[in-house]
């Protein structure tokens, strides 16, 4: 899968981030795939981690003939 499909994927996805107390960090979360959470001295660190994240899963998917779950219609960060 090229670079800029698997970009427009992932940009199809609900992302939210938050600073945790706890983790004293930012993390950062694909709203459908509960799964596919990160951490960064940033925002824009744990959402460049979320991508990395989310190209591994989506292959090992691909691969294993799993079910991708649709991303919302409204795609954006949160």
């Amino acid at each position: 899968m090229s670079k800029q499909k698997m970009q427009e994927i992932f940009d199809s996805y609900t992302i939210e981030t938050w600073y945790s107390k706890n983790d004293m960090a930012y993390l950062a979360q694909i709203q459908e795939l509960p799964d596919c959470i990160t951490d960064g001295k940033t925002r824009m660190e744990a959402i460049e981690e979320l991508e990395l994240v989310f190209e591994g899963w989506l292959e090992i998917a691909l691969e294993d003939g799993i079910a991708i779950p649709a991303a919302n219609k409204y795609g954006n960060v949160a």
